[in-house]
C-alpha cells in the first residue's frame, strides 16, 4: 500500500512537472504570437502609407512628405533588426522543442 501511494506520487510529480513545462512553453509561444502581429500590423500600416499616391502639392507639402518619409526609412531599420530577432526567437523555441513547433514553423516561412 505505502509503495502504490510513494508511486502515485511520484506520477504525480512527474504530471506537474510536465504540465509546467509546456505551460511555460505556452507563454514563450503566446509573447512570439505577440511579436509576430504586432510586426505584421506595423508593415500592414505602412504598406497602406507607401502607396498612397499623395506626393505633394506645394513646396511645403513636399518637404512634410519628405521628413515623414525619412522618419520611416530610420523606423524600418529598428523594424528590420525587431524582425530578425522574432526570427531567432522562433528559432530557439524550436530548437529548445517547444510543443508548438509546427505553428512557430509556419509563422517563420
Amino acid at each position: 500500500r505505502i509503495d502504490h501511494l510513494n508511486q502515485a506520487w511520484e506520477e504525480l510529480q512527474t504530471l506537474s512537472a510536465n504540465r509546467h513545462r509546456k505551460l511555460d512553453e505556452s507563454s514563450d509561444y503566446q509573447d512570439f504570437l505577440d511579436a509576430v502581429e504586432e510586426e505584421t500590423a506595423w508593415i500592414l500600416e505602412k504598406q497602406h502609407l507607401l502607396s498612397s499616391d499623395d506626393h505633394g502639392d506645394s513646396l511645403a507639402a513636399v518637404q512634410g512628405l519628405l521628413k515623414q518619409h525619412d522618419a520611416f526609412e530610420a523606423d524600418l531599420k529598428v523594424h528590420h533588426s525587431k524582425c530578425a530577432e522574432i526570427c531567432q526567437a522562433g528559432a530557439g523555441l524550436i530548437e529548445g522543442g517547444n510543443h508548438n513547433k509546427p505553428q512557430i514553423e509556419q509563422k517563420c516561412e
